[in-house]
């Protein structure tokens, strides 16, 4: 009983896949060879290789825009720009953001001065007028709360221009 209900699954699929083909399919034959015709796509041709023409370089006596001697033609010329020749001091060794204004001191000497620490531990006195961070900065004022610098830079074109900077006291937690 069970071979007999497959058989009778198989064979109307069996003949109706055998009705489809054969005869009667010649009308979507030529139906699909003219609908294919007209997508028939139209490739332009690859173009010709033109010759290698090489470049003549003809600028030898020019100066080169990427050799160093043009960079050192303009650097330091530049108004307000800072004596090559000074003695450097110690705090000029660090960045302005690696020391830290620890404290002050107010000698009657010397006047107000502050405590720096360097990024290894050390502790650098400093009264106006000294010399600090890598930007040839001057201390210009020191009060209880941190201390005002000048600094010089210099831009692309060599021109040297004044800007501010400051270093503010680090409260320090007691322990």
């Amino acid at each position: 009983m069970r071979y007999l209900g497959v058989t009778l699954l198989i064979l109307p699929g069996t003949l109706l896949l055998s009705a489809c083909s054969g005869s009667g399919t010649e009308d979507l034959d030529e139906w699909m060879k003219n609908e294919t015709a007209s997508f028939r796509s139209h490739i332009d041709p690859v173009p010709a290789i033109q010759p290698y023409t090489p470049f003549v370089y003809q600028a030898y006596d020019m100066v080169d825009p990427f050799s160093s001697s043009k960079i050192q033609q303009i650097k330091g010329k530049g108004a307000n720009s800072p004596d090559p020749n000074w003695k450097k001091e110690a705090l000029e060794e660090f960045d302005l953001d690696k020391l830290l204004m620890v404290g002050t001191l107010n000698n009657k000497k010397e006047g107000m001065l502050a405590l720096i620490k360097a990024p290894s531990g050390e502790l650098f006195k400093a009264k106006t007028g000294n010399h600090i961070g890598r930007n040839f900065g001057v201390i210009t004022s020191i009060d209880d709360t941190g201390l005002l610098i000048k600094e010089l830079v210099e831009d692309s074109n060599g021109d040297w221009s004044e800007r501010g900077a400051s270093l503010k006291l680090v409260e320090q937690e007691r322990k």
